[in-house]
């Protein structure tokens, strides 16, 4: 039934690789790790904000600590695992981003490299931690150049459509949209958002986008098959 679109949603994720960033500039994969020491990328906070920058106004955000429909986005680790090569566990390569900021950050008192806090930001989706890849999430909004904040902003999108406040995950899609509007991850997470609100209309309209720029994208084809076979007595 439907209700598949909106329970059974689909992770996206913008890969700063995708962008032209080359994460191996800023972390070093090679240098010997310690797990005994905490290994959690933890980004600091935002020492001077830009309110509207961070989207700090969306109701999503005032919320974040009562997100209590977010669960781990484990449909990500294998996208997290390839930050480091697919060679090493989840907790090397969170602990090499942990290295990373705090290396970035000694260097450069303005914060953390928005690269690394947007990776930061994936680890914690995996956990199903909202409240620290949200603080990732606003360190790379702060800091990344603008035409680089759709990848923050996609997966903020994201973390607020898995909690249930579409109205501010539609929003910060939106923007992401703006700033890359023929990036497939930018379209299939709008047609999801969509498909939550049950605008079918929409969402049919975002999936076949997708399809424009990636044809055998799969998860676009089945959730158009899925609106086709259930959405003929609502909206469509």
């Amino acid at each position: 039934s439907l209700a598949i679109l909106r329970e059974q949603s689909t992770s996206t994720w913008l890969s700063v690789t995708a962008k032209g960033v080359n994460l191996e500039e800023f972390i070093d994969f090679h240098a010997p790790i310690n797990l005994n020491e905490d290994f959690e990328p933890v980004c600091p906070e935002l020492l001077s904000p830009s309110p509207l920058l961070t989207l700090d106004h969306l109701p999503a955000y005032h919320l974040r600590h009562q997100f209590i429909y977010y669960k781990p986005e484990k449909g990500l680790t294998d996208a997290f695992l390839k930050l480091g090569k697919g060679k090493e566990r989840i907790e090397v390569v969170a602990k090499r981003l942990k290295d990373a900021m705090e290396l970035s950050f000694s260097q450069d008192k303005m914060g953390v490299h928005w690269s690394l806090s947007t990776a930061s930001a994936l680890y914690w989706r995996v956990k199903g931690d909202a409240v620290n890849a949200l603080k990732c999430l606003r360190q790379s909004l702060n800091s990344a150049p603008s035409d680089m904040r759709d990848v923050a902003l996609v997966s903020m999108a994201n973390i607020y459509q898995q909690a249930g406040l579409l109205h501010s995950a539609l929003i910060a899609g939106g923007f992401a949209l703006k700033i890359s509007p023929k990036l497939v991850a930018i379209h299939f997470t709008l047609a999801n958002i969509y498909a939550s609100l049950e605008k079918y209309q929409h969402a049919l309209m975002f999936y076949y986008s997708t399809l424009s720029m990636q044809t055998n994208f799969e998860p676009a084809k089945e959730r158009i098959r899925t609106i086709y076979c259930f959405a003929e007595n609502s909206s469509l």
